[in-house]
């Protein structure tokens, strides 16, 4: 394993100034690390009270030829840099990856993480605008700036907005204090999820910033969308239901999209019920203040509450199957 840091020994820190490290892990990303890094760089944040921390997640393209050029070019600027390649990649595991750079910023001068994915675009005055949220409340533990997807995504696409995410987020010290700077590797694909629900149930304040977007670099298509919101996210869910981290934005959400396929249900044994769904629909407007966002949201909720309804059975099913499974050597005599 590579390592390198490198900081700028001119740099002072002001009292009452708020140091922040951006974390930066990726992985192949040669197309849009780039942008992410230009994105960074043209912020607008005191570069002095900024600590840049890159790590490479076994790229094999050029992306590791971009950092070292990046940090060539604008790390004198910043108070420290902090660049590590690993040979041995986490396989597809985001939240390994990302533990894996959390770790480098934990030993910087930083009061709050920003976590940046290394194929999202940040608007200008992102880390200003996340550390108002932050010092505004102590009570932050979670800021995040929300994310449309990349215009030639499908248009259906377009139209999801993401809120809470680690791709354009702030993190407050104290909460990752409390969680030993580590994301629970077994949600390698959905970190944020088990972050944030461990923030909610750790008692910390999470909001969004909807002034402005964050641009996700990757195109998205609504029909792929679904089918992971059908078959993956659910599975995922049923593991934070399992540890009583289910949040109660989603236990909201399943209530209602499983009243609405109730409803539906009930609907084809009375007429008298017929109402109920079309009471629903427009809940949900009202909810998103928007027809075509709502139409958007709809199926994947729907496809959520399937995929989660599913997770419980199968899970339910298991149980016993594993209880009655005999451990190996238990049916072998105890030696006296």
């Amino acid at each position: 394993m590579e390592s390198g840091r490198k900081q700028n020994p001119e740099v002072g820190h002001s009292r009452g100034q708020i140091h922040v490290a951006v974390c930066i892990p990726f992985s192949n990303r040669e197309d849009t690390l780039p942008v992410t890094l230009k994105s960074i760089v043209n912020d607008g944040y005191e570069k002095s009270r900024v600590s840049i921390v890159l790590y490479d997640d076994g790229s094999t393209d050029s992306s590791s030829l971009i950092a070292e050029e990046f940090i060539k070019v604008y790390g004198h600027k910043y108070s420290q840099v902090i660049y590590r390649r690993s040979t041995v990649p986490s396989r597809g595991n985001i939240a390994k990856a990302r533990n894996r750079c959390f770790s480098l910023a934990r030993d910087t001068q930083a009061q709050y993480l920003i976590s940046v994915d290394s194929d999202v675009e940040m608007p200008a005055g992102t880390i200003q605008d996340l550390v108002d949220l932050a010092e505004k409340d102590r009570r932050v533990g979670i800021a995040s700036i929300p994310y449309t997807y990349a215009k030639h995504s499908s248009a259906a696409s377009q139209r999801l907005d993401v809120d809470v995410t680690l791709g354009c987020t702030i993190l407050s010290r104290e909460l990752l204090d409390r969680i030993d700077w580590r994301i629970n590797e077994r949600f390698d694909k959905v970190d944020d999820l088990w972050l944030g629900a461990k923030a909610e149930k750790l008692g910390f304040k999470i909001i969004c910033h909807n002034q402005s977007r964050a641009l996700h670099l990757k195109p998205i298509i609504y029909r792929d969308h679904l089918k992971r919101r059908l078959f993956e996210v659910p599975r995922y869910h049923y593991l934070l239901l399992k540890e009583g981290l289910l949040t109660r934005r989603l236990r909201r959400t399943y209530a209602y999209y499983a009243a609405f396929l109730l409803s539906l249900a009930f609907c084809l044994a009375s007429s008298v019920l017929t109402l109920a769904p079309a009471l629903l629909l427009v809940l949900g407007v009202l909810h998103y203040r928007s027809l075509r966002k709502f139409a958007v949201a709809l199926p994947v909720g729907v496809a959520m509450t399937i995929g989660f309804t599913f997770s419980i059975l199968r899970g339910v099913l298991q149980r016993p199957s594993r209880l009655n499974a005999s451990p190996r050597g238990a049916d072998r005599p105890l030696k006296q």
